[in-house]
């Protein structure tokens, strides 16, 4: 069996996340938008050019998403190089799915949310597609830091600013989950209460307000970035699932899935980063980068036994 939280070799279809995909090599500009009087004509947006556009899908307590936000992820947003030539998009929804009449809820179950993509990511979805409980992976904690993610992605939009606060937080799940390992399937108050304290603190370190991240995470605005990202996640295998430019990255899944990032990036790139011209860091078959990233992630704990759900 394979876990729910990985993506299974072999299964690599994904749809990209926008609804039209523009080629990395495309410099474009939005249409025109005439009123039918021809006085006005309105300019919807300018030239977006030479970004690679990287999508991460992820949920907040899968050992892999914890590794890959905290590995490569991070060098390649800590390497200012690299992160001006990207435009970083996060999805906190994960495997989570919506419990529907026609498809389940709780306990969480591969097929179930394999079922629920299908039944309510369509045009026209039925009426319960969006209102019942959120079933996550790997239990409520997951909901709340997938949730209170989501709120500090919707109060600060920009990627540069927001990301601090992502990775913060799965920081301070990993190191929680890595504490408690045997429960991390769990429900805990003091696990509760552990999260919500290290949630105040990265939402103060990096420039958040505390108090309007925990307003959102537990009123109406915080339903609807919930919905938001369960309808703009795409359907995909597992978690983590990257995205280079409507290109899924493949991963080793036979080794700790660790994808060679700046590979991917600098193959996407337009303009080169500078990074690129190291052969270090991408030589032809990606073995030195892979090889260093490896032994980073074997910091992270990537050898313990996980105790996460298991896809069904």
């Amino acid at each position: 069996r394979v876990s729910e939280c990985r993506v299974p070799s072999g299964d690599r279809g994904l749809r990209p996340a926008s609804a039209v995909y523009l080629g990395y090599r495309t410099i474009f500009l939005k249409a025109l938008q005439l009123k039918m009087s021809g006085r006005y004509v309105f300019l919807l947006a300018a030239v977006a050019a030479h970004k690679v556009v990287v999508e991460v899908v992820c949920q907040s307590r899968c050992p892999d998403c914890q590794r890959t936000v905290l590995g490569p992820l991070r060098e390649v947003v800590e390497d200012p190089a690299m992160a001006e030539f990207i435009d970083l998009r996060f999805y906190p929804w994960g495997n989570a799915y919506f419990a529907t009449q026609q498809c389940g809820g709780a306990p969480y179950a591969a097929t179930k949310r394999q079922c629920w993509y299908d039944y309510c990511h369509v045009e026209s979805p039925p009426e319960d597609c969006y209102t019942g409980a959120v079933v996550p992976q790997h239990a409520e904690p997951e909901r709340t830091v997938d949730r209170r993610v989501g709120c500090g992605i919707h109060l600060q939009a920009s990627w540069q600013k927001h990301w601090p606060y992502v990775e913060c937080m799965y920081n301070a799940t990993h190191t929680l989950d890595k504490a408690n390992h045997k429960e991390i399937g769990t429900v805990s108050l003091l696990r509760m209460a552990e999260l919500t304290i290290a949630a105040e603190a990265c939402a103060t370190t990096h420039g958040f307000d505390s108090n309007s991240i925990e307003a959102c995470a537990s009123g109406e605005d915080g339903d609807a970035v919930q919905h938001r990202f369960a309808k703009a996640t795409p359907k995909h295998p597992g978690t983590p699932t990257l995205v280079v430019n409507g290109k899924q990255v493949v991963m080793d899944y036979d080794n700790p899935p660790v994808p060679n990032l700046y590979s991917e990036i600098c193959q996407a790139a337009d303009h080169k980063p500078a990074p690129c011209a190291s052969r270090a860091m991408i030589d032809l078959n990606g073995k030195h980068w892979r090889r260093a990233s490896q032994r980073r992630a074997m910091k992270l704990g990537h050898r313990r036994k996980h105790h996460h759900v298991k896809a069904h």
